[in-house]
């Protein structure tokens, strides 16, 4: 997106209606830039965040100390093309992307709203519940998968794992990959 602005109006000599026209541009052109990923003036909460967009992944990691944080986004170490979000301190640097799927299944049946990038099934007879991450989320087979039961996890594929699982209780789990 382009906005018109011109920073040099008014000049000081200039008649306010000489200068009407851009002045009103820079004010509409304001408007609009405030109005992306914001709510806009005149309305409740305006001037808050509805989304926010980083439109470059940066190569490095941004020097920082430690009285100031930034938020920002890198190549993926996954997959170079898609950016990770990452968090730096001034003391550490925290990928927050590490978590890619996760949910909380009951007989392979996801509870509520408990799900994120991924389906499941469960076979009964055998007490396999098989997970597949959602396409594109995952890289490869180099991932891990935390189970809350203790019980361990069988990848099988890209994007895909299997665990046993005895029915009748809830299991959450979550997948992780740099």
């Amino acid at each position: 997106m382009t906005y018109s602005f011109n920073p040099a109006i008014p000049q000081p000599n200039d008649a306010p209606s000489d200068s009407q026209p851009d002045i009103l541009t820079n004010f509409a052109s304001i408007n609009s830039i405030v109005a992306v990923d914001h709510i806009g003036f005149n309305t409740s909460g305006g001037g808050t965040h509805t989304q926010m967009r980083i439109n470059t992944p940066l190569g490095s990691d941004p020097a920082r100390t430690t009285t100031q944080g930034s938020y920002y986004t890198k190549s993926g170490t996954a997959t170079s093309a898609i950016a990770n979000a990452y968090f730096n301190t001034g003391v550490g640097v925290y990928n927050l992307n590490l978590i890619k799927a996760y949910g909380i299944l009951l007989n392979g049946v996801f509870q509520g709203s408990q799900q994120m990038n991924c389906t499941a099934s469960y076979s009964g007879t055998t007490g396999v519940t098989t997970v597949t991450v959602t396409s594109g989320i995952i890289t490869g087979t180099n991932f891990s998968v935390i189970l809350s039961n203790g019980t361990s996890a069988i990848i099988s594929g890209v994007g895909v794992f299997t665990f046993n699982f005895s029915g009748g209780v809830s299991v959450g789990f979550i997948v992780l990959q740099l």
